[in-house]
């Protein structure tokens, strides 16, 4: 997975080898696309440029087509999908509507941010997670990893995460 350019010096679209070919798997619109992750199926994930090319929306390429997997009602330039399973959920970091970056989970063309999923705490309360920042990998049981910033009740840290959503009903197999 990567990107490659397709004129020389030209910008970095995501590509798929197949058959001794590479296939351009374009942009949604801007300049610059780049592929981080595959499932089985031949399914991709990533971040593209949008029009302007002054933002950055993650990705999944399906069915020969990419699709913008949006935001979390944010305007932040670095959006990305990190990660993608056998049954189609995409996790990754998607900027929120207060300007910050959360992890996310998008199935169904429906994205979820998984601060919603967790009891956070806050700089004055008990030790634990202040945000989930970024979701970089994701199973076939639904069990998600990633990092976030950690309250240790002297001092704010970043710390991984282990979250299992099986138990929300998302992780299904379609």
């Amino acid at each position: 997975m990567g990107g490659s350019s397709i004129s020389d010096q030209g910008p970095l679209h995501p590509f798929l080898y197949h058959q001794g070919q590479m296939q351009d798997l374009g942009t949604l619109g801007g300049d610059i696309s780049y592929a981080n992750a595959i499932n089985s199926s031949g399914e991709i994930v990533g971040y593209s440029n949008t029009t302007s090319n002054l933002m950055r929306h993650p990705f999944l390429y399906r069915h020969g087509r990419m699709h913008d997997l949006g935001t979390l009602g944010g305007t932040n330039h670095s959006n990305y999908a990190a990660a993608i399973n056998n049954a189609g959920q995409v996790v990754g970091e998607a900027s929120a509507a207060d300007g910050t970056y959360h992890a996310f989970l998008c199935r169904g063309g429906a994205m979820f941010d998984l601060n919603n999923w967790v009891h956070l705490t806050t700089t004055n309360g008990p030790a634990g997670f202040l945000v989930l920042l970024a979701a970089n990998g994701i199973n076939d049981h639904g069990q998600i990893v990633g990092n976030g910033a950690y309250w240790d009740g002297a001092e704010i840290t970043s710390r991984a995460y282990l979250l299992d959503v099986t138990s929300r009903g998302i992780c299904r197999r379609r």
